[in-house]
């Protein structure tokens, strides 16, 4: 993931808004997200959309041995 500059760059926009970004991993999936936010507050963000998205390709890519 490091060698991702676009997804580099994206996680540091969205750092300085959300404050952070998770990657937890359970018994047969994996779960991403940003920091907890109150219902009344909840807005759809495309950006973490498209982060989450590439977070979730590299570990689909590594787990597959598929290291594009």
């Amino acid at each position: 993931m490091q060698a991702d500059t676009g997804l580099t760059k994206m996680l540091k926009e969205l750092m300085e808004k959300a404050g952070e970004i998770r990657v937890d991993p359970q018994e047969n999936q994996i779960r991403i997200f940003g920091r907890w936010v109150h219902e009344e507050h909840l807005a759809f963000n495309p950006t973490m959309l498209e982060i989450a998205d590439r977070i979730a390709l590299h570990i689909k890519n590594n787990l597959h041995g598929d290291r594009r």
